[in-house]
């Protein structure tokens, strides 16, 4: 399979329920990373705390990585999702 979707998801988390939790950015990093299709993982700055590359196979894969794996994260409150119209090299 080949993989047609390119996207960028901005990650928000609640950093109170994080420390509830006993977890940082960081952890929901490293979980994110372990997702396959995930190629980057960037904590950030700014409004959201996280963003996310995912390479996809179709619009299909794309919706269950993002909304049975990433939004199933506890500690991720919202998501914001780009998608790559065309990419040059």
């Amino acid at each position: 399979m080949g993989f047609n979707i390119k996207s960028f998801v901005l990650i928000f988390v609640d950093v109170t329920n994080l420390k509830r939790i006993g977890k940082t950015q960081k952890d929901i990093a490293e979980i994110l990373k372990k997702i396959p299709n995930v190629e980057n993982v960037d904590i950030i700055t700014g409004e959201a705390d996280l963003l996310v590359s995912i390479r996809a196979g179709d619009m299909q894969d794309f919706q269950n990585i993002l909304l049975d794996k990433i939004q199933s994260i506890e500690g991720i409150v919202k998501t914001k999702t780009m998608i790559s119209l065309n990419e040059f090299y």
